[in-house]
């Protein structure tokens, strides 16, 4: 199969950035001190409120410098994702300890399940209820200020996803990006430098492994405390979160959030994991020219695997937890998403009036299937089968009936 994620624009792209790099005007450099004397300095301050970070970054620059074979625009972009999630977390560290009387986190919903099962689409969709709330991309990108600097930050989230679209063509037809647009928690979850992301965008191996097993208890008390400070504008609103991440650390987020709430998203992993190897071969060619896809399907199957089965063990063993969960099926969620939205609506005791079914309804003409362009993936580009992911995720469809 030719490989769709060649782009004839990134060469030129390349050689532009090595150029600027050189003349250091774009740097490039994956030095831990000059990362974190660069944030410092950015975020005016030295306090990160704890060494929780340490170790995974430690374990990223690690992965940087061995398996991830970057190219001197990948080294721009690692260098960027860090030193934004390291002066952010300096910020929030701040200002957690001058905010006072903030706002509790009560009863936040969370959307679970594999990617590609309607979760982006139903998060989009219950951000339209007046009584939730979810952190949009440039609030996740840096806390805000509540000031004039917002908007700055407003443009800054804006570049970066004209960005993706230039690095990696076709990422929208699969996840669409928008700096006003409800955004996953994996950037949240990067403040303590616990999260998916970072694996997602380059091949980071010696820090994916430890993610696989790490304490995700750090990432859900930095998670909390992001949600106190963008909270202090909307207070009386319930949190609307999702990633699919979470479902690795589910524990130590269900101690974290005792009232939280859950909405399950199923589909066979067999129509997921080629579609999610293909996003993330999307990002990854954007930064290296030596991308190796059957590891990066081999790898997802593996992940994916650990989250799912983490997720049913916890239900099985907690029936608090489990009474916490609705799942919904991807087919019901794509055939009829205002009837979803009922369900969901009565399980978490929310009321649904007219002007919210009206403005629903709006949504759904505007953002159909689609619209980006359509989606090509082959599960054997990524050394996969259909019968090789059914086995693999074998307890997971027998629980949820998802031989269909």
């Amino acid at each position: 199969m030719e490989n769709q994620y060649d782009s004839s624009i990134r060469p030129l792209v390349n050689t532009l950035v090595s150029g600027l790099s050189s003349s250091n005007l774009l740097p490039s450099s994956l030095d831990w001190d000059d990362l974190v004397s660069a944030a410092i300095r950015y975020a005016r301050s030295d306090d990160f409120g704890g060494d929780d970070w340490k170790e995974p970054l430690s374990l990223l620059i690690e992965g940087y410098e061995s398996s991830a074979n970057l190219t001197e625009l990948g080294r721009v972009v690692a260098r960027r994702l860090v030193l934004g999630m390291l002066t952010n977390r300096l910020r929030t560290s701040r200002k957690f300890k001058e905010s006072a009387d903030l706002p509790k986190v009560e009863k936040p919903i969370f959307i679970l399940g594999l990617p590609r099962t309607g979760s982006t689409l139903l998060h989009e969709l219950l951000d339209v209820h007046p009584g939730l709330q979810t952190p949009k991309l440039w609030q996740a990108d840096s806390v805000p200020e509540e000031n004039w600097s917002d908007w700055l930050r407003i443009f800054k989230s804006f570049l970066r996803t004209k960005l993706v679209d230039v690095i990696s063509p076709g990422f929208k037809s699969i996840h669409r990006l928008g700096a006003l647009l409800p955004h996953e928690c994996v950037t949240i979850q990067g403040l303590s430098f616990r999260s998916m992301q970072f694996h997602a965008i380059h091949r980071v191996d010696a820090y994916h492994e430890w993610l696989s097993a790490c304490d995700w208890r750090p990432a859900y008390l930095w998670h909390e405390r992001y949600l106190k400070i963008l909270a202090s504008e909307n207070p009386g609103k319930r949190w609307l979160l999702k990633a699919p991440g979470h479902m690795l650390g589910i524990s130590a987020l269900r101690k974290q959030y005792p009232d939280a709430k859950f909405i399950q998203l199923h589909r066979r992993p067999s129509e997921v994991i080629p579609s999610m190897a293909s996003l993330y071969a999307s990002l990854r060619s954007g930064s290296s020219n030596k991308v190796d896809f059957e590891e990066l399907g081999k790898s997802l199957v593996e992940e994916w695997r650990v989250g799912l089965t983490r997720v049913l063990d916890l239900r099985g063993s907690d029936s608090m937890v489990d009474q916490s969960c609705l799942d919904i099926d991807y087919q019901e969620m794509t055939g009829d998403p205002l009837m979803v939205v009922e369900k969901i609506a009565e399980f978490l005791e929310l009321p649904l009036d007219p002007d919210t079914r009206f403005k629903m309804r709006e949504y759904l003409m505007r953002n159909r299937k689609g619209k980006h362009g359509n989606h090509r993936y082959s599960p054997e580009f990524f050394g996969l089968s259909v019968e090789g992911i059914d086995t693999a995720f074998a307890d997971y469809i027998k629980a949820y009936n998802l031989n269909h």
